[in-house]
C-alpha cells in the first residue's frame, strides 16, 4: 500500500513508522526546512509512554528526557495550592511520565520513520488533492497513494479543508510564550512540576534535569496586544514579582530557544475522513495546551492505527478509516473540552473568581483527581 503523510511532526512521524514497519511503502512531506521544535517540550504521559513502549523507543526517550511525579500548583504569591500526585497517573496506566524537549522526541520519531523504511523529504509541502484523488505538492508533482494522512496541524492544514471545506482555527484567549532554561546550578526540582496560577497568568516549569528545563508563561489578552520582540525582557518584567522559581527560571533561558504563540485550538468534528485522506494529530483534534494531551494523543493516533491493521480491518479507506475515526473520537474530542475548561479557569482575569478558584484548589483532593485523569487519558489503550 502506498501511503502519502502531510506533516512531519508527532503525528506524521509516527504514523509513518508504524505504517512502514508492516511493510507499507510510506513517504512524508514536511513544509519546514527541517524537524520542527515549536513547543519547547512536551511531557509524555504513561497513556503517551505505552505507545512510546510498543514502538521500542522507550528506551530512548528515557535517555534524555525527566521523571516527573509530582505537579505542584502555587499562586503567584507563592502560596501552595495543591500537589497532583503524577505518580498515581503513572501507578494506573502501569508506565512512567517522561519530560523531554520537543527537538529530541523528534529526532527519535525521525529515526523512528527511517530506520522502519519511510522516506521524509522537507521544504516538500502538500497543497491539495486534485479530481480523481492524485496528491498535489508545492512542487508541482502530482502523486498518487492508496492512503493520504493529513497531520499537518491546526494552523494551515489543505487537507483538512479538503475533508471538512474549511480550516478556521478558534484563537483560545491566551497567548503562551515558552523557551528552555538552562544553568550551570542545580536549580530545578528534577522530579516536580511546577504550575503558578496567577489573575489571567500562569506560569509553568517542567524539568528535564536539576540543571535543564523547559517553560511556558502565558497570560490572557487580545490577539491584537500580543508582544512580537524582546520577549525575554517582557518576561522579566511582567513576572518580576512573582514566586523565585519563576524569576530564576527566567534568567536562566536559552533566548534563542523564546517563542511567542498565539494558542489556538479547534472545536470538536465528527468527520475526520473523505474518500482517501483521514486526518490524524492535531489537523483532526487539536487541543489548547492545558490538556496536557496534544502530543500524547497524535501518538495514540499511530497506535490505533497499527492496531486496526493487526486486527485484520480491511485496508481500504472504506472501511478503516471509518473503524479508526470511531476509536479515536470520543476520546480526542473530550480532551479537547478539558483543555478549554481548564483554560476558563485559569485565565479568567476576576479577582474574585481567582481567590475562589485557589481555594477550591486547596480544598482538592488530587489523588481523586488524579484518578480521573487516569480514567480519562487509558480511555480506548486496552
Amino acid at each position: 500500500m502506498k501511503v502519502i503523510i502531510s506533516g512531519g511532526g508527532i503525528a506524521g512521524l509516527s504514523a509513518a513508522g508504524v505504517l512502514a514497519q508492516r511493510g507499507h511503502d510510506v513517504r512524508v512531506f514536511e513544509r519546514r526546512e527541517g524537524p520542527s521544535t515549536l513547543g519547547a517540550g512536551i511531557v509524555s504521559f504513561p497513556n503517551a509512554t505505552r505507545v512510546l513502549r510498543s514502538f521500542g523507543l522507550e528506551e530512548e526517550v528515557r535517555g534524555v528526557a525527566g521523571t516527573p511525579r509530582t505537579m505542584r500548583r502555587m499562586s503567584d504569591r507563592g502560596e501552595r495550592l495543591g500537589d497532583l500526585p503524577l505518580s498515581v497517573i503513572n501507578e494506573r496506566l502501569g508506565a512512567p511520565s517522561y519530560s523531554i524537549l520537543r527537538a529530541d522526541l523528534h529526532e527519535i520519531l525521525t529515526r523512528f520513520a527511517e530506520q522502519s523504511g519511510a522516506t521524509v523529504e522537507y521544504s516538500r509541502r502538500v497543497t491539495g488533492v486534485a479530481e480523481g484523488g492524485a496528491v498535489l505538492l508545492s512542487d508541482g508533482r502530482r502523486l498518487e497513494a492508496d492512503w493520504v494522512l493529513g497531520a499537518d496541524g491546526r494552523m494551515s492544514s489543505p487537507l483538512r479543508k479538503f475533508v471538512l471545506g474549511d480550516n478556521q482555527a478558534r484563537y483560545g484567549g491566551f497567548v503562551s510564550w515558552i523557551g528552555v532554561a538552562r544553568s550551570a546550578e542545580h536549580v530545578f526540582d528534577p522530579h516536580t512540576v511546577l504550575d503558578v496560577w496567577g489573575c489571567g497568568e500562569r506560569f509553568g516549569i517542567v524539568p528535564i534535569s536539576s540543571r535543564l528545563a523547559y517553560f511556558a508563561g502565558a497570560a490572557a489578552m487580545p490577539r491584537a496586544a500580543a508582544h512580537r520582540s524582546s520577549i525575554g525582557p517582557m518576561l522579566a518584567e511582567r513576572f518580576s514579582a512573582w514566586p523565585q522559581p519563576v524569576q530564576e527560571t527566567i534568567r536562566c533561558a536559552d533566548a534563542d530557544s523564546l517563542r511567542e504563540i498565539y494558542v489556538h485550538d479547534h472545536d470538536p468534528i465528527d468527520l475526520w475522513h473523505r474518500q482517501r485522506v483521514l486526518l490524524i494529530g492535531d489537523a483532526a483534534h487539536a487541543p489548547l495546551p492545558t490538556s496536557g494531551q496534544g502530543a500524547c494523543q497524535a501518538l495514540e493516533d499511530a497506535w490505533h492505527l497499527g492496531r486496526l491493521l493487526d486486527d485484520g480491518v480491511p485496508q481500504a479507506p472504506s472501511e478503516l478509516f471509518p473503524r479508526f475515526t470511531a476509536v479515536r473520537r470520543e476520546k480526542a474530542n473530550a480532551i479537547i473540552g478539558a483543555g478549554r475548561g481548564f483554560a476558563a479557569m485559569l485565565f479568567n482575569p476576576d479577582p474574585a473568581f481567582v481567590s475562589e478558584r485557589n481555594r477550591r484548589s486547596r480544598q482538592t483532593n488530587f489523588a481523586e483527581a488524579a484518578q480521573g485523569m487516569a480514567k480519562l487519558w487509558a480511555g480506548a489503550l486496552g
